[in-house]
């Protein structure tokens, strides 16, 4: 459900309206009691409410990152019978609290009618009570009153209430795609626990998703995100536009979801719908045997089979007792090798390989189809592990109409092994590395992008320092007029961050200002947003400064740090680089940086 209560009319020009028709999905059985509300990237309520010039006031005090907040738009179908209209403002996502437990939804409609006709009375409950104690945070009761309550359905999930995955149906309302990024991340429960989750494999999910005009259907599978279900911590949900991006689109469906086949199948004694088939690779993928000769020549009855079922949201993997260097290179050559994911070419037993893939994709054996042209091999899979669907490749064109192929319609199907392909990218680059979290990082292809600011930068320098918080490194709250004094003062550089990698770009996350004198680099104030922390861009930015500087043995480092209630994450990344408390007493220093400063991690772009 949404905050529909904080809509505001007057800021509503003119609701939109279906430009194409479209078929809503119709084969949901469950879905889970969510509670989304707008949120600000950099959110540090309430004390921003009176610090920043950007905050825009909503009904119950919190700050409005919605044009115009969340409208009922009932133009649009949906399982609802309605569409969710938002206009994103900068720095606005969307977010709500993972609650897991699933019910039918007809009575999930009916628990979302009765806590919307109570709404009000808390409403006005809070506010009274605001007036009375002067407690700003009694203006919010309700969304107090609704995080609780989705705290408390998360402790009632059991594990046949599980979801089948997360489902977003959305329409997109302009006449090009756009993007939007969602992540599923381990609820921010102290300073340090982002960072501490953040190198762990399968710790959070993340994805950027092309919103193509029109309607569009996507779905994120549970084994995608189920190492999150699995921990049992809190975790989040967001969804906010790429970058720095301004966005409007119309949600139809953002939910966890029990689909119609998967109730139907536990009433039934047949087998689930087959999820992944594993390829042979000699004398099955392709014809002959690639270790006596090169030149084999891949199956097109195989090649077909692979494309149609692809398209239909059915994964493919590869088991084969070969030389792994040169079966993948032949892959590459045919030009496939970007179907299969978790490949085993080694000499252990194929059963055991297939147990690995089946641990990697977080799915059921009973949903494994496996395909061979050497009986023994097939015989070994299906003693051993008899949940297995094998099928000798003579018998190819029987899996076309068998129903247990079936695999999906939905416009999504397709982008399916694109999720997989890329969660896969993340965990496997995580895991490779354990707790070495600097290779991972290395590895993440992170681009940082220094520019000098220019008049054009102002609004989005006001926005970024106004709202930064966590690395607000002097913990200092500018007003406008304060801000654009700073940047006519000739006397110091100014510089403008932004940050891609290869998971997907965060636009502009940093601003920074800076007096080099002979002997020292000055940096007098330093704002970065939250959405780059952990990945050392701060080092990056001072090794990129020191690199400017032109003294031998590198120049004193003071960075005008001031602890506040918020900015602790700033002072751990200065601990880390090993700043120390300045003489004077102003700010902290760092003495002949040399070598300490160096990030080659992070490739840095300067435009001049």
């Amino acid at each position: 459900m949404f905050e529909f209560h904080q809509y505001d009319p007057l800021l509503h020009t003119k609701p939109l309206q279906p430009f194409s028709p479209y078929h809503p999905s119709d084969n949901v059985a469950k879905m889970s009691l969510l509670f989304w509300s707008e949120h600000c990237i950099e959110c540090a309520a309430p004390a921003c409410f009176s610090t920043c010039d950007l905050y825009d006031h909503r009904p119950d005090s919190r700050c409005r990152r919605f044009t115009f907040g969340m409208f009922r738009n009932t133009k649009f179908a949906s399982i609802r019978g309605y569409g969710v209209e938002i206009e994103f403002k900068k720095w606005g996502k969307l977010e709500a609290r993972a609650n897991l437990f699933t019910t039918p939804i007809s009575f999930l409609l009916r628990q979302e009618r009765l806590i919307e006709f109570f709404l009000p009375v808390v409403n006005l409950v809070g506010s009274a009570l605001m007036r009375v104690t002067r407690y700003e945070r009694w203006s919010y009761l309700s969304y107090a009153i609704l995080a609780r309550v989705t705290k408390c359905l998360a402790h009632l999930s059991k594990r046949d209430s599980q979801p089948d995955a997360f489902l977003f149906e959305v329409y997109n309302p302009s006449d090009t795609a756009v993007k939007i990024q969602v992540s599923m991340t381990p609820a921010k429960l102290s300073d340090r626990s982002a960072l501490i989750e953040l190198s762990r494999p399968g710790s959070h999910f993340a994805a950027t998703i092309t919103l193509e005009p029109g309607y569009s259907r996507h779905q994120i599978d549970r084994p995608l995100f189920n190492a999150l279900l699995e921990s049992g911590v809190p975790f989040d949900v967001s969804l906010l536009p790429e970058g720095d991006n301004a966005l409007r689109i119309i949600v139809l469906v953002a939910d966890f979801v029990v689909f119609k086949d998967t109730v139907e199948k536990k009433t039934k004694t047949g087998q689930p719908d087959v999820k992944c088939i594993v390829w042979d690779l000699d004398n099955t993928l392709w014809e002959g045997v690639l270790v006596e000769d090169s030149n084999v020549r891949l199956r097109l009855s195989a090649l077909d089979l692979i494309k149609q079922l692809d398209q239909k949201g059915i994964v493919m993997s590869l088991v084969s007792k070969n030389d792994a260097e040169k079966a993948l290179e032949k892959l590459k050559e045919f030009g496939i090798d970007e179907y299969f994911l978790y490949p085993q070419i080694n000499w252990l037993p194929k059963s055991q390989n297939i147990q690995q893939i089946a641990k990697c994709l977080n799915i059921g054996l009973d949903t494994f189809a496996f395909i061979d042209d050497n009986p023994f091999e097939l015989a070994e899979v299906g003693e051993t592990l008899p949940m297995v669907r094998c099928i000798s490749v003579d018998h190819l064109s029987s899996v076309v109409d068998d129903p247990r192929f079936a695999g999906s319609d939905s416009p999504d199907a397709k982008n399916r092994r694109q999720y997989y392909q890329t969660a896969a990218m993340r965990e496997q680059t995580q895991a490779s590395f354990g707790d070495n979290y600097i290779d991972f990082l290395a590895h993440s292809n992170i681009k940082l992008t220094i520019k000098k600011y220019e008049s054009g930068d102002f609004e989005r320098v006001a926005e970024l320092v106004q709202r930064t918080n966590q690395l607000n490194f002097s913990g200092k709250k500018y007003k406008r007029e304060e801000i654009a004094d700073l940047v006519r003062r000739p006397e110091i550089d100014k510089y403008l961050l932004a940050c891609t990698d290869k998971f997907g770009s965060y636009g502009t996350v940093g601003f920074s200002i800076v007096k080099q004198a002979p002997g020292e680099i000055e940096v007098k104030d330093f704002m970065l947003s939250c959405r780059v922390q952990g990945k050392f861009i701060e080092k990056a930015f001072f090794g990129f400064l020191l690199k400017r500087q032109d003294h031998e043995s590198g120049p004193r480092f003071r960075v005008g740090f001031m602890q506040t209630s918020r900015n602790t994450p700033a002072k751990q990344v200065l601990d880390k680089l090993n700043f120390v408390s300045a003489e004077d007493g102003v700010g902290l220093v760092l003495d002949r940086p040399g070598e300490s400063l160096a990030c080659d991690f992070i490739r840095v772009e300067y435009q001049d």
